[in-house]
């Protein structure tokens, strides 16, 4: 894997992002269980042809500036950037811990996202809960207690004006997430087993949009009434007294479209592919 700079951006973003990590086999973070294994699986297979663009990074380093920010005026009861590690099934799971309180017996951990994210309140995303469950196990096999694991989410795009006219909109750009316990080992093993089987994304890893029929006004552009059947959709056209007319909303897959760093090399990015 190699980073570009198609954009031509000052070389300090360069030099800030640094140069990626390859992969070492046989052992996996706590990073790589919380996102698809088939990702991992396709690093290790072709990491010399993978490129990412620093454009496409920015956010991530954001993210790594907040917690410099956070990890400077933490208080003393705190381990922070705490490295850990421990074997099982003969593999290596590692973590760094942004923050644990020695006195709560928390975990905390920093996250830059969307404020559109936080707007819906399904509770913490299934990798927030993977990610902090594993940082938990690791920690416990250390002889920590952790008694609470806490998201603090940050919306990088936040805008005091929405804010003050949609109650919806989040009304602080800093949100609290509690993370609810999971068994651990049984995460890990899961997620091993798709490894090692080669086992591709599925819909929720690839952030599926399924395909719409929108019935609208004519010369209007917003839904009347959304399908998931083309023909539920021309016999609600059919049987209206308005005039209507019904357009299709094409499904998507929103990882494999602008956030996953091998679909250059992944088969399945398009839709559906060969196995690899």
């Amino acid at each position: 894997m190699k980073n570009t700079n198609k954009w031509n951006l000052p070389t300090i973003f360069e030099r800030a992002v640094g140069p990626p990590r390859k992969p070492v086999v046989g052992r996996f973070s706590a990073t790589d269980i919380s996102a698809p294994p088939f990702q991992r699986v396709l690093k290790e297979r072709h990491w010399e042809s993978i490129e990412q663009d620093i454009r496409d990074m920015m956010f991530m380093l954001m993210g790594t500036a907040f917690h410099m920010l956070m990890e400077k005026y933490t208080t003393k009861s705190c381990l922070t950037e705490y490295h850990t590690s421990r074997v099982h099934n003969g593999v290596t799971i590692s973590g760094v811990v942004d923050s644990y309180d020695t006195g709560r017996k928390q975990i905390i951990d920093y996250k830059t996202t969307s404020a559109t994210s936080m707007m819906y309140n399904e509770g913490p995303k299934p990798e927030w809960i993977k990610q902090l469950n594993v940082y938990r196990w690791l920690l416990e096999g250390e002889g920590y207690q952790v008694d609470k694991m806490t998201i603090i989410a940050i919306a990088r795009d936040w805008n005091s004006a929405k804010a003050k006219y949609d109650r919806k909109y989040p009304q602080t750009p800093i949100m609290e997430v509690d993370i609810p316990l999971a068994d651990t080992a049984g995460i890990v093993d899961a997620w091993l087993d798709r490894y090692n089987n080669a086992t591709p994304c599925n819909n929720e890893e690839r952030w599926a949009k399924p395909t719409k029929y929108a019935v609208i006004k004519k010369n209007a552009t917003r839904a009347i009434k959304l399908y998931d059947k083309e023909d539920d959709a021309v016999q609600h056209v059919q049987h209206s007294r308005d005039q209507l007319t019904y357009e299709v909303r094409e499904g998507s897959f929103g990882r494999c479209e602008g956030y996953c760093n091998v679909a250059s090399v992944c088969p399945y990015a398009g839709g559906l592919g060969e196995n690899v």
